[in-house]
């Protein structure tokens, strides 16, 4: 039996929740001023929505299960980290509205923390590994990839996800028969459309032995420290004419050679500054950049935020 908790109000939520919603992560009275539902479909899939503004300071530590959900902010941003790690989630100013899907295969420690005044409007989609094998649904295990233990991939919401987002995020409850249908109805579209989206971006690659050394050789390149190299030296590294090195880069990766390079050495930088071993010029450096100013337009395109804010935080 589905166990919906919704709640419009200044007051305190209703306690109901679904197994990942934890005591500990419902707010207590006169938190928010807005809407705030969290209801489970059927066993295993569930929705969070929050259509409101923070009165007053927020922040929770807990467990974060075993799972994966579907984060999308429509308005607004929050600060959360899981395992200690900043999760960089919201919609900043002047950006396209992003999907996000993190999945994690043990529990691991979440904080999250609102300030007062701060309204965001969002929706988080919650599924267990078990109901996704139950759909024949699979995690793609591509170069998103950033451990065994933890996946998550990023893309911009089509207009037709974010009238289905904006429909969820206004809704008032799912309690009824009818409105249990249509959200969960609403809430299965968007995981249909998540999963085209990623089988479409999962590249299934049938390499030659030869093309794996040639690929690992240009790999290697990509991620050694130093000015970004041009094309030329990629293609002198993997031993292949600059037009196999395309084919080659495309086939494994779907992209250009230079995209593929650009973007691992901006995710490397991004990694440097999370853990604090690396100045944001000494991450300029290290991705490749001749300026500070070029890896920052370069780094916000990427990752919707500054550098610097990923350094502070």
């Amino acid at each position: 039996m589905a166990n919906p908790h919704t709640a419009f109000y200044k007051g305190a939520p209703n306690t109901d929740k679904i197994n990942w919603f934890r005591r500990a992560d419902l707010p207590s009275d006169n938190v928010f001023d807005g809407l705030v539902t969290a209801t489970e479909f059927r066993e295993g899939l569930g929705v969070h929505t929050l259509n409101a503004q923070a009165q007053q300071s927020f922040e929770t530590k807990t467990e974060r299960v075993s799972g994966v959900i579907l984060n999308c902010f429509l308005e607004g941003a929050t600060d959360a980290w899981l395992d200690e790690k900043p999760m960089d989630l919201g919609r900043h100013p002047n950006k396209p509205v992003m999907l996000s899907l993190s999945a994690i295969d043990e529990s691991m420690s979440f904080r999250r923390r609102s300030a007062p005044g701060e309204y965001v409007r969002k929706v988080s989609i919650q599924m267990s590994h078990e109901w996704l094998q139950e759909q024949g649904l699979k995690i793609p295990q591509h170069a998103d990839l950033k451990s065994k233990k933890q996946f998550r991939a990023d893309w911009q919401a089509t207009p037709k996800d974010i009238q289905v987002l904006e429909n969820l995020a206004s809704m008032k409850g799912f309690s009824s028969p009818i409105t249990h249908l249509k959200g969960e109805a609403m809430v299965l579209e968007l995981v249909a459309s998540t999963f085209e989206t990623l089988s479409e971006e999962e590249h299934v690659v049938n390499l030659t032995l030869r093309e794996q050394i040639q690929l690992n050789r240009v790999e290697d390149l990509v991620q050694t420290p130093g000015p970004l190299p041009d094309l030329a030296a990629l293609a002198k590294a993997g031993g292949v004419s600059m037009s196999s090195l395309r084919r080659l880069v495309k086939k494994a990766h779907g992209c250009p050679p230079l995209t593929y390079a650009r973007t691992v050495r901006l995710r490397m930088a991004k990694q440097h500054l999370e853990s604090h071993s690396a100045t944001v010029l000494q991450a300029a450096e290290f991705a490749g950049f001749s300026s500070p100013e070029n890896f920052a337009t370069a780094f916000r395109r990427t990752f919707g935020t500054a550098p610097s804010t990923v350094k502070r935080r």
